[in-house]
């Protein structure tokens, strides 16, 4: 039994007409104003300009949010490993433990901006 494509291939010329070598339009792209629909006044425009926040960038601030957030995510999560050992084993709650562990991380980093003063928008 021969298979065969039930869509015939497109002629390679064709297909290279819409491509340039660099493998986008070439020339400058024209970005829109920003629009404000009043119809929804609440909704997220993500088009807006990067915040930089290198005031948060000097080595000090870093040497410092470290060990900050090292103790705060080892605090959270020693409370998890102790109930999964307590319990004898990761499936018990029906694996709310180990849900609680994973997310010690985030937790961490949160209330280690929280503590420091930062935005939660520095985090990029």
């Amino acid at each position: 039994m021969k298979c065969c494509r039930s869509t015939p291939k497109k002629p390679k010329a064709a297909v290279l007409a819409r491509f340039s070598l660099l493998g986008h339009t070439p020339g400058p792209m024209a970005t829109p104003a920003e629009e404000s629909n009043p119809e929804f006044p609440l909704t997220l425009d993500l088009r807006r300009q990067l915040v930089r926040y290198t005031s948060l960038m000097n080595p000090s601030a870093v040497r410092r949010a470290i060990p900050v957030y090292l103790l705060i995510t080892w605090a959270f999560s020693s409370l998890f490993y102790f109930l999964c050992i307590k319990s004898a084993g990761a499936n018990a709650a029906n694996g709310s433990y180990i849900t609680g562990l994973m997310w010690c991380p985030a937790i961490g980093a949160l209330l280690t901006c929280k503590n420091l003063g930062r935005p939660i928008a520095s985090f990029g």
